[in-house]
């Protein structure tokens, strides 16, 4: 079984990302399958290792200057644009 995180456990570490940055990530799909569980009365995705590489590589390229959709696709799949 493979270990999963908290959303506070991927803000801790991916410095400049915020829930709703991540939640709105993974309303447009840019995340791909991100498990979710209820735990008592809420609702809370859980965040594979591959996860957050993937937020990561998306926050740096973000830092970099690149737009939303250029570093989803690099972090992703590996494509390389201007930023």
């Amino acid at each position: 079984m493979k270990k999963t995180y908290s959303i506070k456990d991927v803000l801790e570490r991916v410095p400049g990302l915020t829930r709703r940055k991540v939640g709105y990530w993974i309303e447009k799909g840019y995340l791909g399958e991100v498990g979710a569980m209820w735990s008592g009365d809420n609702f809370q995705y859980r965040f594979t290792d591959e996860d957050i590489k993937v937020l990561r590589k998306i926050q740096r390229n973000l830092d970099k200057g690149w737009t939303l959709k250029a570093a989803v696709q690099k972090a992703r799949y590996g494509i390389s644009s201007t930023p």
